[in-house]
């Protein structure tokens, strides 16, 4: 009976992490990928830098969901060591996305694009 509690704290955390960490990932990567659209198409240089933006953010998504694969049927000493690893594995990724979104941000083209998106919905 103890194995069935310890098991259903697993999975209700690797369903929290799977909802948590996953869910604004997937919206980076799906309201990226329009905005790098919308920027192909109007030729800007921008479209680049936030394909390296995306590539960060697929990176992330993978390192998630490789720690919801592996945390399927652990027990719970090996649970929080793998749990432990998350901050350390999606560092680098979550940094890179961050700069990224700081740059596309700064850039001297941005309030141009934003011009450009205006032009195209009129």
């Amino acid at each position: 009976m103890n194995h069935s509690i310890k098991s259903v704290d697993i999975e209700s955390a690797t369903a929290f992490i799977r909802h948590e960490l996953r869910t604004p990932i997937n919206a980076i990567v799906g309201y990226g990928e329009m905005v790098q659209e919308e920027l192909t198409e109007a030729n800007s240089p921008l479209a680049e830098e936030l394909d390296e933006l995306l590539v960060e953010a697929q990176k992330l998504l993978e390192t998630i969901n490789l720690f919801v694969k592996h945390s399927d049927g652990e027990e719970k000493s090996d649970f929080h060591k793998l749990f432990s690893t998350i901050p350390h594995s999606t560092n680098f990724s979550i940094t890179k996305i961050i700069l990224a979104c700081d740059s596309l941000l700064k850039s001297e083209e941005y309030p141009n694009q934003l011009e450009i998106n205006e032009d195209i919905k009129k």
